[in-house]
């Protein structure tokens, strides 16, 4: 059972992308590792793929291509 100061990952990542600072998700020990605009499309492909309509999520083969950058990713982020 989940304790009072606990937080829910989705809805953490869901408020940083509405507020610009998805990279505060990102473990700071990876250090310059990271490719930031693919953290930032993996997390909005993320926030797509848990839509609480099941109609409005995309197809695997939709999330594929937004991964390989062969379709653009929708800035509709659910609400």
């Amino acid at each position: 059972m989940p304790s009072d100061n606990c937080v829910c990952l989705l809805d953490k990542a869901l408020f940083l992308e509405r507020t610009k600072n998805v990279m505060s998700l990102v473990d700071e020990r990876l250090g310059s590792e990271i490719n930031t605009t693919e953290t930032k499309n993996l997390v909005k492909v993320a926030l797509l793929c848990t839509n609480p309509s099941p109609s409005l999520r995309p197809a695997m083969s939709e999330v594929v291509s937004m991964l390989e950058g062969r379709i653009s990713i929708p800035d509709v982020i659910p609400e």
